[in-house]
């Protein structure tokens, strides 16, 4: 799984397995284009694809909005986290 920490102008991903374990390193990228090319990058490096994938996203004000249309237009199923 894949969780995004939302924020208003930085995003960061981490990777967790099915038993909780972190996997790799943490990716911080832009709330931009620029920042949506790197999170794809850090998705093809992991060899993510949204058959085996689920993106959990941190619903913080609007600025998940971007990321999670992002998201949606590669076929990633993802969930969306209250903050609370």
């Amino acid at each position: 799984m894949t969780f995004i920490d939302i924020g208003k102008r930085h995003h960061e991903a981490g990777l967790i397995n099915d038993k909780g374990d972190h996997i790799g390193k943490a990716v911080r990228f832009a709330n931009s284009k620029a920042g949506s090319e790197k999170l794809l990058q850090f998705i093809n490096q992991y060899k993510l694809t949204s058959d085996h994938s689920i993106v959990g996203l941190e619903a913080t004000g609007h600025y998940w909005l971007s990321v999670f249309s992002y998201l949606h237009k590669l076929g990633f199923k993802t969930t969306i986290f209250n903050p609370l």
